[in-house]
């Protein structure tokens, strides 16, 4: 599995947004264009621009012929190859992953939980670990991840338990302020890297523009 993290340093100016716009479907650029405030819509198009780079580079292909789909639970796929893809987004960052077999990832800012919300959401087992030290948002992010990784969606966050999930993998680790879960259901050696913005740039400018 590669696994990557990305963190928005500064604002991404006009130029750069217009420059990427242009590597994304029209779709795309609609959503990116609605996202309120700069940092949702540039962390959006960074996302989407990185996953099309990523991908063409790893399966030799142009950006023109990267066809995407969602499920009935909108997580999205790549049509017609056996790769499979999954982005998560949280403060000023994101987190990507990619593998030959599904995958799940989430990226979650630590901060404080509400009592009631570790009751309803959590199991028995969850809540042990809660007691013993365990911050209830690093489990949060196994419980999206795999709820990802299943293509549930997160209508069923309440059932998720990952204490007893025995057929999921789960590699989570803190990165900066964050913490990052990606999950599998085979336990591959990972490529984890932090990813610049010199790279993510110097990728997109590789990627062929899309028709409007």
């Amino acid at each position: 599995m590669y696994l990557t993290f990305f963190r928005l340093e500064e604002n991404l100016t006009g130029e750069w947004f217009e420059t990427f716009l242009r590597k994304v479907s029209p779709k795309r650029r609609e959503i990116c264009q609605r996202q309120k405030g700069e940092t949702a819509a540039a962390l959006r198009l960074l996302t989407a621009v990185w996953t099309r780079a990523y991908l063409s580079a790893a399966l030799g292909v142009s950006n023109r012929e990267l066809r995407f789909e969602r499920t009935a639970d909108e997580k999205p796929y790549l049509c017609g190859n056996a790769l499979s893809f999954n982005f998560s987004h949280a403060g000023e960052a994101f987190a990507f992953a990619c593998s030959r077999e599904p995958v799940g990832v989430d990226l979650e800012r630590p901060r404080k939980m509400r009592r009631g919300l570790i009751e309803r959401y959590y199991s028995g087992a969850e809540r042990a670990l809660i007691a013993s030290g365990t911050d209830p948002v690093l489990l949060w992010t196994k419980k999206e991840s795999m709820l990802k990784l299943r293509g549930d969606g997160l209508r069923g966050i309440e059932s998720a338990d990952t204490a007893s999930a025995k057929d999921v993998f789960f590699d989570t680790r803190r990165v900066g302020e964050y913490y990052l879960t990606a999950a599998s259901f085979s336990d591959r050696e990972i490529t984890f890297e932090t990813l610049s913005f010199e790279t993510l740039a110097r990728s997109a400018l590789a990627l062929e523009d899309l028709p409007e």
